[in-house]
């Protein structure tokens, strides 16, 4: 009997031991997972932008060029992958390189199939320097379908994506419904008569998403993909009103704008590590309703890029 009872507790030590080591081991796994999967790359980027006039013709163009060094991790048997990039850029305006904002950004494959995929994910710009943080949470819904052929590979895909914008940047508005002629003490007005107010609701935006992809046999390290995005920007809209109850801004709902991005992708692969991309962006106002678009905003958008994957 004794040897018995040695023998048991013998396996249960052993048991208790074994069983410890994988819960260790599985805890040591968790925590090291981040780091483990730690990936970086750094991509040099000439940017050049063309605002234009709304007879189409050039207005002004400017180039600039950007190190952006990219720091990342994937978690959650790869369907989490979160990274930070901050690059050093020169301005439209100078030759003087500095640190920028910024770029914190997350996907979460949610659900993925061979034809349908679900993402969520985020793209924030850190505050710097007084530069106020901004982020854009959005949740990609997109339908896919591939075609093999002895040409190459074509890929076409359509989907929606409901995306909210906020932050700490104070925004100003002046989509104001008031009595012409009369002032308001809660708005302020401008030295052209016009008023604004502070924006107290984000914008939201609805973007439908159209694109083509090809992979040519004969060049299987180059890839041409054209998206098209058509959004329309809901802005909030306020009442000014004065009554027996005093001045007061009320919301009165959502106006909205479109606009459509065009959007141009020829990468090669160069090899495992490397790769050049050449983008273009072209902006519209309205469903392709006009070639320019407003002051703050270029016609024109091409960015050449060399990246590099370090580890």
């Amino acid at each position: 009997m004794k040897k018995v009872l040695l023998a048991g507790l013998g396996l249960l030590t052993v048991a208790t031991v074994s069983f410890g080591e994988d819960v260790t081991s599985t805890k040591k796994s968790a925590i090291m997972t981040p780091i483990e999967n730690l990936y970086g790359r750094v991509e040099t980027r000439q940017t050049s932008l063309e605002w234009g006039q709304a007879d189409g013709k050039v207005q002004r163009q400017v180039m600039a060029y950007s190190l952006r060094p990219r720091l990342g991790t994937k978690m959650f048997n790869n369907r989490l992958d979160t990274y930070v990039e901050t690059p050093v850029s020169n301005s439209a305006r100078s030759s003087n390189f500095e640190q920028k904002q910024s770029v914190w950004s997350s996907t979460f494959a949610a659900l993925e199939t061979k034809n349908f995929t679900i993402t969520p994910y985020h793209e924030s710009f850190l505050a710097y320097h007084g530069t106020p943080f901004t982020t854009k949470v959005a949740l990609n819904m997109d339908a896919v379908t591939s075609l093999k052929t002895s040409a190459g590979e074509f890929t076409v895909h359509g989907g929606l994506e409901p995306v909210f914008n906020t932050g700490t940047r104070e925004t100003m508005t002046g989509r104001i419904n008031r009595e012409p002629g009369k002032s308001y003490a809660a708005l302020t007005t401008k030295e052209d008569g016009s008023a604004e107010i502070k924006q107290q609701e984000p914008d939201t935006t609805l973007e439908y998403i159209a694109g083509v992809a090809y992979v040519p046999s004969f060049a299987p390290k180059f890839k041409l993909s054209t998206d098209v995005y058509f959004d329309r920007v809901y802005h909030p809209v306020y009442n000014a009103l004065s009554d027996e109850n005093g001045e007061r801004v009320e919301k009165a709902g959502y106006a909205y704008e479109d606009s459509t991005l065009t959007d141009v992708i020829l990468t090669y692969q160069a090899d495992s590590l490397t790769s050049i991309q050449n983008r273009t962006m072209i902006s519209h106002t309205g469903f392709y309703a006009a070639n320019t678009k407003g002051k703050e905003t270029p016609r024109i958008q091409n960015r050449l890029s060399l990246i590099y994957k370090l580890f």
